[in-house]
C-alpha cells in the first residue's frame, strides 16, 4: 500500500506555486483518492480567496473502472453545480487543462475550501483525553445536518457516503458541512417522486458501484447496490452513534442481520436511543421515510421531558423497532403533547405573520394601508373577472358591450353578446374566460386566477391566456369540478416584480382564490413566492425556467422545463451535432431566467468537454453587437447561443444579423417569438432552439386538435404549458372534498399526484419542477405569414 501511495504522489501533475488557467495558483495538495487528487489553492482572480482543486486522476487506465470514475467525478461536478446550500461546498468552474509537454488533458474541478476540521479528527482528539460526543452535541448535529439531506433529496440526490471524515465543522461558523459528493447517485425522475415512501418496495438499481465506507453504508446499499433517500439517514445514524460511543461500526455491528449493539456502550434518553435505533434497522420500510420524518420527529418528542417520556415507555421498548411500533409510540408521545400545542402555536403563528407582513414591499403608485382610494383603484383595474377589457388589441363591438352588461350584472346579455363577438373573432381568449364566467353569474363556482404580462408583451399574454381558456371551457362543458363550474380571473401584472408582489398580494387576500397560474418572467416569480408562502396560496408558474425555482417554496411549482434541462439538450447538440466545441453567449445579467440558462449551458458545455471562449452581456449600455461579434470570433468560436430574454430580444437579434449564418446559431425559448421569424428571417435560418413543446411533435393529441379548432390556428408551447397549470389546478382542486388552499397544496405535492396535462400527464418532482423534458426546433423556410417557422428536429 505504502508503495502505491509514494507512486501516486510522484506522479502529481502539479507543484507548489503552479498557476492553472492564468488564476489558481496551487499552494499544497490536500490528499488523493481512488480517482482524484485535490490541492489547495488560491483564486488569484478572487483576491488571493482559497478553494480547492480537484483533479480528475484515476490509476485504472483503459478499462470499465476509469470510464465510471470519469463517470462519477463529471456527476460530481453537475450535482455540485446546482445545489445551492450554506452547508455545502460551492461549484466554481469545471476545466480541462494541459501542462507543456503533457500530452494529455486534465480535467479539474473547482469549489469552496471550507476551513475547519473533520468530525473524524475531532473524536480522535476526543479519544486522547477519554471523551467522546454529547447527547447534547449529537442532537444538535442531527438538527444541523438533516435539513442538508432534505434539501438534496428534494433535488433528486442521495450521498450515500455520509461518514465522520464526509463532515466538516466550519470555522466560521460552527456548523458541519457536507463535503465529497464523488459517489452521489442523481435519481432518475419517477424513483424522485417515491424518495419520502417509507413503505415503498422499489429499488433504485445501481450499476456496478455500492460506493459507501464499510459500516456506514446500509445493507441494501453494500450487498445488492440499492439505495434510498433513507440510506442516508443510515448512515448519519451510524456516524452519531460512532461519534457517541469513540468505536468504529465493525465493533458495534452484529454481522448476523446487521443488528446494531451499541447501547451498553453509552447511556442516552429513550427518545434519542429509538430514533438511532429506527434509523439503523437493516429494513429500508422499518426507517423514517425521509429527513424531513426524522426533523418532525426530534421536534414532537422535544417538548417531552424524560420523566414523561419513562412513565410510558421503557428502553427496551425501541431496541427492536419496527414500522408498528414506531407509529404507536410516537402517537403517544404526541397525545401527551397535544396540550401544549394550542399555546405555542398561537404565539409562532402571530410572530410568523408579523415578520411575514414586515417584509411586503409596497411598489410605488400601488396601494397599501396608508395609500389613498385612487391608488387602490390604480390596482383594482389591473383585475377582472368580465367587467373590464384588458386587451384592448381584440376588442370588437359586442365585446364592448358585453363588458358593460357584465359589470351591471346582466350576466345572460353578457352571454349573449361574447358569443357573438366569438364568432367574429374566435382567436379572442380574454372573451370565450369572460364567457365562461358570465355562464356562472353569481352560481356557486370555484376560482382561480392567472396572472399575464399585457403591458410588456401581449402576445406573450394571450400565449398563456389560451391555454388557460381551453382547460377552463373544457371541464365547464363537462359539468364542472365535481359538478361546480371553474371561475377564471384575469390579471395584467405587467412582467413587473414590483406590481406582481401588490398582485400577489392582493390576491392572498381573496379568500374565494384557490391557485394562481402564473408568473410570467423568472424574477417576477421569485419577487412573489415569499408572499403566496405566507399565506399558502399555490403558484404555477407555466413559464419560468430559472433554477433558482428548484425547491424554492412547496406553493411554487412550475409546468415548463427548468433551464437545466434546455441548457443540456442545446450543449448536447452542439458538440455532438453540430461538432462544434467552442462558443460565446449572449445573455442579460440583469435577468434571471438569463442568468440562469447562460450559466446551466456553461457548465453543460464544460462538462461535455467544450469551452465557453466569451460570454456578453446584452444588458450594457455601451453593448454593441458588432464589437461583440469580432470579439467572439477572434476568441476562436464556432458557435453562438443566445440566452437573451424579451427585453433584450432585439439586440439579440442584432446578433444574428452580424453573423450572417457564419456561425452556428442555438438559443432559448425566449427567442420562440415571432418577432423572431419576421425581422431574423433567413439570417436566423437552421438556429436551433430549445423549447417544452412543439405542436408538430404532438398534432393528433386531444389538446392540438381542439386547440387549432378553438382558436382558428395553431397554438405554441406557452399555451400548452399555461393549460397544463390549469388542468393542474384542476385536478388538485377535484381530489378534495371541500377544497381549501392547503389541501391543494397538499394534493399536488403528494408523488402519486398526476394531471391529464397537453400530451403527457402533469407530475411534480418533490423540487417543485415538472417532471417532462424539452424539445429542440430549427427556425427553416415554411408556410408561416413570415416566410419562416420553428420545426421540431425530430418530429
Amino acid at each position: 500500500m505504502r508503495d502505491i501511495e509514494q507512486a501516486i504522489i510522484k506522479s502529481m501533475l502539479l507543484n507548489s506555486g503552479d498557476i492553472l488557467r492564468s488564476r489558481y495558483r496551487i499552494l499544497h495538495q490536500l490528499g488523493f483518492g481512488g480517482f482524484s487528487r485535490t490541492y489547495l489553492a488560491e483564486d488569484t482572480n478572487r483576491f488571493n480567496e482559497l478553494c480547492v482543486l480537484k483533479e480528475f486522476a484515476p490509476q485504472l487506465k483503459g478499462t470499465f473502472a476509469l470510464e465510471k470514475a470519469q463517470e462519477l467525478f463529471e456527476r460530481e461536478a453537475g450535482v455540485l453545480y446546482r445545489l445551492r446550500h450554506p452547508q455545502i461546498p460551492q461549484f466554481r468552474q469545471l476545466f480541462r487543462y494541459r501542462q507543456h509537454n503533457d500530452q494529455e488533458e486534465h480535467l479539474f474541478l473547482v469549489q469552496d475550501y471550507i476551513e475547519g476540521v473533520t468530525y473524524h479528527t475531532l473524536l480522535n482528539q476526543r479519544l486522547e483525553t477519554n471523551n467522546r460526543f454529547s447527547e447534547g452535541e449529537i442532537k444538535k448535529l442531527l438538527t444541523q445536518v438533516l435539513p442538508i439531506l432534505e434539501y438534496i433529496h428534494s433535488m433528486g440526490v442521495i450521498h450515500r457516503d455520509i461518514s465522520p471524515d464526509n463532515l466538516i465543522l466550519r470555522n466560521q461558523d460552527e456548523l458541519p458541512v457536507l463535503i465529497d459528493f464523488g459517489c452521489i447517485k442523481e435519481v432518475e425522475i419517477k424513483t424522485q417522486l417515491e424518495l419520502s415512501q417509507v413503505t415503498t418496495n422499489a429499488p433504485i438499481p445501481l450499476v456496478a458501484t455500492a460506493l459507501g465506507k464499510a459500516g456506514y453504508a446500509p445493507p441494501e446499499q453494500v450487498e445488492r447496490g440499492i439505495i434510498y433517500a433513507h440510506s442516508d439517514l443510515y448512515a448519519l445514524a451510524a456516524t452519531a452513534v460512532v461519534l457517541l460511543t469513540g468505536k468504529e461500526p465493525q465493533q458495534l455491528i452484529n454481522p448476523d442481520g446487521y443488528r446494531w449493539n451499541w447501547q451498553s456502550e453509552v447511556t442516552l434518553s429513550p427518545k434519542l436511543e429509538w430514533i438511532l435505533n429506527t434509523m439503523l434497522s437493516p429494513h429500508p420500510s422499518e426507517r423514517f421515510g425521509s429527513a424531513a420524518e426524522v426533523c418532525k420527529t426530534l421536534q414532537d418528542i422535544s417538548i417531552i421531558t424524560t420523566s414523561q417520556f419513562s412513565q410510558t415507555t421503557t428502553a427496551e421498548n425501541f431496541n427492536q423497532p419496527s414500522f408498528r411500533t414506531k407509529t404507536s409510540i410516537l402517537g403517544d408521545l404526541l397525545a401527551k403533547s397535544l396540550f401544549f400545542i394550542p399555546f405555542s402555536a398561537v404565539l409562532i403563528l402571530g410572530g410568523f405573520l408579523c415578520l411575514k407582513v414586515s417584509d411586503l414591499d409596497v411598489a410605488p403608485g400601488l396601494s397599501d394601508t396608508n395609500n389613498s382610494v385612487g391608488k387602490d383603484a390604480q390596482l383594482q383595474a389591473r383585475f377582472s373577472q368580465g367587467e373590464k377589457i384588458l386587451i384592448p388589441q381584440t376588442t370588437t363591438p359586442e365585446k364592448e358591450m358585453a363588458i358593460a352588461a357584465f359589470a351591471q350584472g346582466n350576466y345572460d346579455r353578457a352571454t349573449s353578446l361574447l358569443t357573438a363577438s366569438l364568432k367574429n373573432v374566435a382567436n379572442d381568449p380574454e372573451a370565450l374566460i369572460y364567457l365562461n364566467n358570465a355562464r356562472i353569474g353569481n352560481a356557486k363556482s370555484y376560482s382561480i386566477a392567472v396572472s399575464i404580462p399585457i403591458g410588456s408583451d401581449v402576445n406573450a399574454a394571450q400565449e398563456i391566456l389560451r391555454g388557460v381558456a381551453q382547460a377552463q371551457n373544457r371541464i365547464n362543458q363537462a359539468a364542472g369540478i365535481n359538478h361546480i363550474p371553474l371561475k377564471v380571473q384575469i390579471i395584467n401584472d405587467d412582467n413587473d416584480p414590483k406590481i406582481a408582489k401588490q398582485v400577489a398580494k392582493k390576491l392572498t387576500q381573496e379568500r374565494e382564490i384557490l391557485g394562481v397560474v402564473g408568473h410570467y418572467a423568472s424574477d417576477v416569480t421569485l419577487a412573489t413566492a415569499p408572499i403566496y408562502q405566507a399565506h399558502k396560496l399555490v403558484a404555477i408558474s407555466p413559464i419560468s425556467t430559472s433554477i433558482k425555482l428548484s425547491n424554492l417554496s412547496p406553493y411554487i411549482l412550475r409546468t415548463v422545463p427548468s433551464d437545466y434541462l434546455a441548457a443540456r439538450g442545446l450543449a448536447g447538440y452542439m458538440l455532438e451535432n453540430l461538432q462544434q466545441k467552442k462558443v460565446a453567449v449572449f445573455y442579460n445579467s440583469q435577468s434571471n431566467y438569463s442568468e440562469s440558462l447562460k450559466s446551466e449551458f456553461t457548465a453543460a458545455v464544460y462538462l461535455a468537454g467544450g469551452e465557453v471562449v466569451n460570454t456578453f452581456d446584452l444588458a450594457d449600455p455601451n453593448f454593441n453587437a458588432s464589437d461583440r461579434y469580432q470579439e467572439a470570433v477572434a476568441g476562436g468560436a464556432k458557435a453562438i447561443m443566445l440566452a437573451a430574454n424579451t427585453s433584450t430580444l432585439d439586440k439579440a437579434l442584432q446578433v444574428v444579423q452580424v453573423n450572417r449564418q457564419k456561425l452556428s446559431l442555438l438559443a432559448g425559448d425566449d427567442v420562440y417569438t415571432p418577432k423572431t421569424l419576421q425581422i431574423a428571417g433567413e439570417a436566423a435560418e437552421d438556429m436551433v432552439l430549445a423549447i417544452p413543446w412543439h405542436i408538430k411533435n404532438n398534432p393528433d393529441a386531444e389538446f392540438s386538435l381542439i386547440a387549432q379548432k378553438l382558436w382558428g390556428g395553431k397554438v405554441n408551447w406557452r399555451s400548452a404549458t399555461a393549460y397544463d397549470a390549469t388542468q393542474a389546478l384542476i385536478t388538485a382542486i377535484a381530489q378534495s372534498r371541500d377544497p381549501t388552499r392547503i389541501s391543494i397544496q397538499q394534493n399536488l405535492s403528494n408523488p402519486s399526484f398526476s394531471a391529464p396535462g397537453a400530451t403527457s400527464p402533469v407530475d411534480f418532482l418533490p423540487s417543485g419542477d415538472r417532471a417532462g423534458n424539452i424539445q429542440l426546433v430549427k427556425m427553416q423556410p415554411g408556410n408561416d405569414k413570415f416566410g419562416y417557422e420553428f420545426v421540431p428536429l425530430n418530429p
